[in-house]
């Protein structure tokens, strides 16, 4: 089945053009990523022979491959334990979802792993690494901000007491006045 779909793929591909950008070719700046031709005299948005290929529907990949890795699996957006109990293991690859927070998609990471499913877009060891230096980072700016927050008392304190003795001082002038 693997290699049916990676060969499928691979013939497909063959068959789709590359979509540049219109003028990309000519101007670095622009860049080779696709945007739609806008321009009333675009040679490419009215689609003349010889130019780039404009994107269309016809190019799209057929149904049974969209969303297939080359191994053959399907791949599946999860961001709860509970969307795993319906999956196959040999026939789903797991995609962890971008909006969980980094402690629980370690977390989820490891369940997964342990109940045998692959992971299509994480890998443990970077994920472990990203935790240890943002809770690092998290503690560095803690200790800052008590350092900040008791030099601040410091001055608050300072200022009292400077305040003290001045009355002090402008009550022993009145004395002797």
């Amino acid at each position: 089945m693997a290699s049916d779909v990676a060969t499928a793929r691979k013939k497909i591909r063959s068959k789709k053009p590359d979509f540049i950008r219109q003028e990309g070719r000519k101007i670095k700046r622009l860049g080779k990523s696709w945007r739609k031709p806008r321009g009333i005299q675009s040679k490419i948005r009215l689609g003349r022979r010889g130019k780039p290929a404009k994107v269309k529907v016809g190019y799209r990949t057929p149904l049974q491959l969209r969303d297939i890795t080359p191994k053959g699996l399907i791949e599946i957006n999860v961001s709860k334990l509970s969307e795993l109990t319906n999956l196959n293991k040999s026939k789903h690859a797991i995609v962890i979802s971008r909006r969980i927070g980094l402690k629980k998609k370690l977390d989820l990471v490891k369940k997964v792993a342990e109940a045998g499913f692959t992971i299509a877009n994480t890998n443990t060891k970077t994920l472990e690494s990203k935790l240890k230096i943002k809770t690092e980072k998290a503690k560095a700016k803690k200790e800052k901000k008590k350092k900040e927050d008791k030099k601040k008392e410091e001055k608050k304190t300072e200022k009292k007491e400077d305040k003290k003795k001045e009355e002090k001082k402008k009550g022993e002038k009145k004395k002797w006045n």
